[in-house]
């Protein structure tokens, strides 16, 4: 995150210790209240609203990767790995059955995302090594992540969004539009 300071009606980018214009996830967990207290709520909301932020990708930080909870002395948590493992654990089905149940085709490695495929085809062999070249295994969380290609969420993140999204709505019966709300 990024701060920004008002000086004379201009905005300049605060520099942390050690040069550092921005500080990250992984320095500050557990540490939001210090934050506000260091800072002014609008030298925060400036740098929000300042930052570029990076085009959606298949990548995942390091900070969600290696670092969740912080310095050494708390455990490490791997944020993917615990995504996927929740989707095991709660019978989430893979990738292409859950492509199924949206009525979206199924896809094999290298239609999943053809640009990363082709970009990347050492990465999908290392999937398709891991899953031992069965598609049908393929972790749904994995599939739509690789899906996703800087315009937004791929085919099978936005059905499910969208589907979430008109749950939401059409269960609520104070929503406006809902003619059943009594």
């Amino acid at each position: 995150m990024l701060f920004r300071k008002r000086n004379n009606g201009t905005c300049e980018f605060r520099t942390e210790i050690g040069g550092y214009p921005a500080l990250r996830l992984c320095q500050n967990w557990w540490n939001a209240q210090d934050i506000v207290q260091e800072y002014s709520v609008d030298e925060i909301v400036l740098g929000m609203a300042s930052q570029i932020s990076e085009r959606e990708d298949s990548i995942v930080v390091e900070d969600l990767r290696d670092f969740v909870f912080g310095p050494m002395h708390f455990t490490r948590l791997d944020v993917v790995a615990s995504t996927i493992m929740r989707g095991r654990d709660n019978g989430l089905p893979p990738y292409n059955e859950l492509r199924k149940s949206f009525n979206l085709p199924t896809k094999n490695w290298s239609t999943i995302n053809p640009n990363l495929y082709n970009e990347n085809r050492q990465m999908f062999r290392k999937l398709e090594a891991l899953y031992k070249g069965d598609i049908s295994q393929l972790d749904a969380y994995v599939g739509g992540i690789l899906e996703t290609n800087g315009e937004g969420p791929g085919e099978l993140f936005g059905a499910v969004i969208l589907d979430q999204f008109l749950r939401l709505r059409d269960g609520d019966r104070f929503w406006f539009e809902n003619t059943f709300n009594g």
